[in-house]
């Protein structure tokens, strides 16, 4: 890992805004909507429960509410982001009680993966990274990078997570320079650090 210049970064390829949701609950119900006529039927919402129909015909479900013994604070809420087809991979947002994360969904199995953040694809689709910054500390915080080669699950490679109260830790903002090497920043509170990575 090696430390660069805010230039170095800014020539890299942006990939663009992540999609998301509204903070108006209708708005949020009409956009998740949109994303999934996307999904050509395989992924559908009834009511408080999400449905995956993977390529070997079996069938996930994701029901919102609490994950432990009724528990509120361990509630978890499921909404359907993406069809991420070049790593054969549906995208999901989890919202917490505190926080939020994302998990993947293989199209195929139905193997689920749990990311920090937006999974950011390399121009030859055989590895992703996350980068997450959490001010507040309820989500984890650092840079995740992930390999995923045609036909098999998702794999971590590397991964820097820690307390998200850290100042050097904090990551956000991943790009790819080219196939094998990854560029993020750091939050150092006062100001940016660009980092890369070279696989």
């Amino acid at each position: 890992m090696e430390k660069i210049s805010e230039t170095q970064y800014d020539k890299a390829v942006n990939p663009g805004k992540e999609k998301g949701f509204p903070a108006d609950s209708t708005a949020a119900v009409a956009t998740e909507a949109a994303y999934l006529q996307t999904a050509a039927g395989r992924v559908w919402r009834k009511a408080d429960t999400l449905f995956f129909k993977t390529q070997q015909g079996t069938i996930i479900k994701l029901k919102n509410g609490p994950t432990y013994q009724d528990a509120e604070d361990s509630y978890e809420g499921y909404r359907f982001l993406d069809r991420l087809d070049p790593i054969e991979q549906w995208l999901v947002e989890v919202g917490k009680w505190e926080g939020r994360y994302y998990l993947l969904i293989d199209q195929q199995t139905g193997k689920r993966t749990d990311l920090i953040s937006y999974p950011v694809i390399s121009p030859d689709r055989q590895h992703f990274a996350c980068a997450n910054s959490s001010p507040t500390g309820y989500d984890l915080a650092g840079i995740q990078l992930w390999v995923k080669p045609l036909g098999s699950p998702p794999k971590l490679r590397w991964q820097r997570i820690s307390n998200s109260m850290q100042p050097g830790i904090s990551a956000f903002g991943p790009r790819w320079e080219n196939d094998k090497t990854l560029l993020f920043c750091e939050d150092f509170i006062i100001a940016n650090r660009y980092m890369r990575i070279k696989l």
